[in-house]
């Protein structure tokens, strides 16, 4: 049965991610934190080079860090699928997503900054791409320095180091 069958689909887990969904790179590329279960699953690590999942085991990551992950994700993913349902509470969703001080933000850029301890991470700041009058930004949503274009990733990235942030570029 596919899943367009299966009338229970949204109340089941995702499925593992598939392979080619899973970071290959060679060496070890910094990684960021950017929730993605409205795609698939639950596992915000991602490559900075390939956008891709990279499986939290290559990190070896401390059970008190998973949970701390899981906990974060938990919370930003619902506020990024309020968000992405555009009713009701899109406005408010995004405000607090675009809100650099809101406490969805300060645990992602926290969190990033202790996995940064095991490799480089950034926190994926979100902008809202699709809207008609959007612009990236040119400086950091914390900090105010400006951004220093990554050029590892397969798309145009902005990094704050100090704030432990990746934007998207232009």
């Amino acid at each position: 049965m596919s899943w367009k069958d299966d009338i229970y689909f949204t109340l089941r887990q995702p499925d593992a991610t598939p392979d080619d969904e899973i970071c290959s790179c060679s060496g070890a590329p910094p990684i960021k934190l950017m929730t993605m279960r409205q795609v698939h699953g639950f596992n915000p690590i991602h490559c900075l080079d390939c956008n891709l999942e990279v499986p939290p085991e290559r990190l070896a990551l401390p059970a008190e860090i998973v949970g701390e992950i899981a906990e974060w994700d938990s919370e930003h993913g619902a506020l990024k699928t309020l968000e992405l349902a555009s009713g009701a509470y899109e406005e408010w969703a995004q405000a607090r997503l675009l809100d650099a001080y809101s406490p969805t933000n300060i645990d992602g850029r926290a969190l990033a900054a202790k996995l940064s301890s095991l490799r480089a991470c950034y926190f994926w700041f979100f902008q809202p791409q699709s809207e008609d009058t959007w612009q990236p930004r040119t400086t950091c949503p914390v900090c105010s320095e400006r951004l220093r274009p990554y050029d590892g990733g397969i798309f145009p990235q902005l990094l704050c180091e100090e704030e432990h942030l990746v934007l998207v570029g232009s």
